[in-house]
């Protein structure tokens, strides 16, 4: 099937308006909008409670795909105005993805695929895996672009810095190589700042809900903790939280590379690039809005993440990843 026309997204966005419910009201402003056609009740009393908290700035908006998370309902979008809610953010900052259109096409793939997975699976360690040592690239990332504040970090934190660069993780991350409409080869992966991110997020979720409670800040809920500009944790939030922003970039280019020359072996050739991109989902509070790929219609391709465990669904090598990690 081909990815749906530019007219068709518009009709979608004007459906959105109609579809959009506006649920409950608090000191005569409106909490919630949502466009989910069915959703918990749990997930809806937390999205009124993050709505409530003197952080937010707006009303909460609950996508289709809204579910319960921690603090802040998973598929969100919650509004501050000098002020960061570090949990509503999450702990897998600069999370994203990178594409690349090759000059390949599906003749050029051979009979099968097994051969490339396996020469990726090599290539970009996955789950917990780190690299056996700190490839070149990933030397010279550190040492251009070192974490600022790295104080509140323990030795052990900084030491898989460097060896995690490169690195897949778990969760939903996934790399794959696809067939678009026009039977083009795309390499893509979804990937972000590993294990490094996510102990910076934790230390400054730990970090607001001291400083919330030292200050007397009221909450409905502790994972709602926040910091408001002029604090000093909020300008080293800031910094850390871009500082992972670009360590995932890298991380995301440094397997983008990988990937390539294990096609290249595949295919008995390079693949020249045709077509870049390296969007991070991550919201970058007020700085920046979020960049959004629309990833090529995946009709044919071999997918590699965590759990490593392959199925073929419409013509498809798929590995699925575990439900968390």
């Amino acid at each position: 099937s081909r990815w749906p026309s530019p007219a068709w997204w518009g009709g979608c966005e004007r459906a959105a308006l109609i579809l959009m419910e506006r649920i409950g009201r608090g000191g005569g402003h409106e909490l919630v909008r949502s466009w989910a056609s069915e959703i918990d009740d749990g997930t809806l009393r937390q999205a009124l409670t993050s709505a409530r908290c003197r952080a937010v700035s707006a009303p909460v908006a609950l996508m289709a795909d809204a579910h319960l998370g921690i603090g802040a309902a998973v598929g969100s979008v919650i509004p501050t105005s000098g002020a960061i809610i570090p949990a509503a953010v999450g702990v897998d900052l600069g999370c994203g993805m990178i594409a690349v259109r090759t000059d390949l096409t599906a003749a050029d793939l051979p009979d099968t695929l097994d051969p490339l997975l396996g020469g990726v699976e090599r290539a970009i360690p996955a789950g917990f895996a780190s690299q056996p040592t700190t490839v070149k690239a990933a030397e010279r990332w550190l040492a251009a672009d070192p974490l600022p504040h790295p104080e509140g970090l323990g030795r052990k934190d900084l030491a898989k810095a460097g060896p995690q660069l490169g690195t897949l993780g778990g969760g939903n991350h996934f790399v794959e190589v696809s067939l678009d409409e026009a039977e083009r080869v795309w390499c893509v992966l979804h990937s972000g700042s590993r294990g490094i991110g996510n102990r910076l997020a934790t230390g400054h979720i730990a970090g607001a809900r001291r400083l919330c409670a030292d200050l007397q800040r009221a909450l409905e809920d502790r994972d709602l903790a926040y910091f408001l500009e002029g604090d000093e944790q909020f300008g080293h939030y800031v910094a850390h939280m871009l500082w992972a922003q670009r360590y995932a970039f890298a991380n995301r280019e440094i397997m983008m590379d990988a990937l390539l020359a294990a096609v290249a072996v595949a295919v008995g050739r390079p693949p020249a690039p045709r077509l870049p991109a390296n969007p991070s989902t991550t919201l970058r509070c007020w700085i920046t809005p979020p960049a959004v790929l629309r990833p090529p219609t995946a009709r044919q391709s071999t997918r590699r993440s965590p759990r490593g465990h392959s199925s073929r669904t419409s013509g498809s090598a798929t590995s699925r990843p575990p439900a968390a990690g």
